[in-house]
């Protein structure tokens, strides 16, 4: 909370006939609880933002593990068309 945002806690207590003492505690209570609130909220987003990520990271990787064994039958497609290629060669030369 700013400062000035504060202040208006303290005149607003003070109008409502609070001590000057009693609304700047009140008012320094208000902006702790303030602040802790806020970073409570930050730590559970950056909580649940971490927790998507280690999810995502995982669908990833199931996904690269499929592409890698779609390489591999691409690969033995390749060693097949050389050995057709070896073997029509050899017949028409």
């Amino acid at each position: 909370m700013p400062i000035t945002a504060e202040l208006q806690n303290v005149q607003t207590l003070e109008d409502a006939e609070v001590d000057r003492k009693q609304a700047i505690a009140i008012a320094t209570v208000i902006e702790s609880s303030h602040v802790a609130a806020q970073n409570d909220l930050k730590s559970f987003f950056i909580e649940e933002m971490d927790k998507r990520d280690a999810k995502m990271d995982a669908r990833f990787e199931k996904i690269d593990a499929r592409f890698e064994k779609i390489d591999a039958r691409f690969e033995k497609i390749d060693a097949r068309f050389d050995m057709i290629q070896k073997e029509m060669d050899t017949r028409f030369d």
